[in-house]
């Protein structure tokens, strides 16, 4: 999805880049845990999916526009004499794509995607704190409706 959403960032059309780039920028700046809440709590509340697809996709969704920014920084590394120079010698864009700027590309964007895998797994933790709100709410649930609160202790 990060190559994706780089694509759309580099697009042609002002409209996709603007959006791609509103959409990149949302999710990065947007807290994790918040970002969670959100998606389990309102916007996909009441679907049928199960929390853990909700997480991974709101996951999926902030990696991909970390991932987006990095593939762009690493495609601005190649330079546009190079891509120039492959096209003189006969080769489509596809071909100078694929023969020259993926590989400096690939070079210049592995150390960044590994840190970026690492702060996604770091980010995962923050995924037990809803588990600990939905048994806070039940047990606020359960107090209303019965009247009776738990003590830690009760003897």
């Amino acid at each position: 999805m990060g190559v994706l959403l780089c694509a759309a960032v580099r697009s042609q059309r002002a409209w996709l880049r603007r959006s791609a780039k509103v959409l990149a920028s949302f999710f990065m700046e947007l807290p994790t845990m918040v970002l969670l809440m959100i998606l389990v709590y309102v916007v996909l509340g009441r679907s049928a999916l199960p929390v853990i697809w909700i997480v991974i996709i709101g996951l999926t969704l902030k990696a991909a526009s970390y991932l987006s920014e990095i593939f762009d920084t690493a495609l601005g590394t190649v330079s546009e004499g190079e891509i120039e120079a492959t096209r003189t010698l006969g080769l489509s864009k596809w071909q100078a794509f694929r023969f020259v700027a993926l590989p400096q590309t690939m070079d210049a964007a592995l150390p960044l995607y590994k840190n970026q895998f690492v702060a996604t797994m770091q980010e995962t933790s923050v995924v037990g704190y809803l588990a600990v709100v939905d048994m806070t709410r039940a047990a606020s649930i359960i107090s209303s409706r019965t009247w009776m609160r738990s003590s830690g202790c009760s003897r």
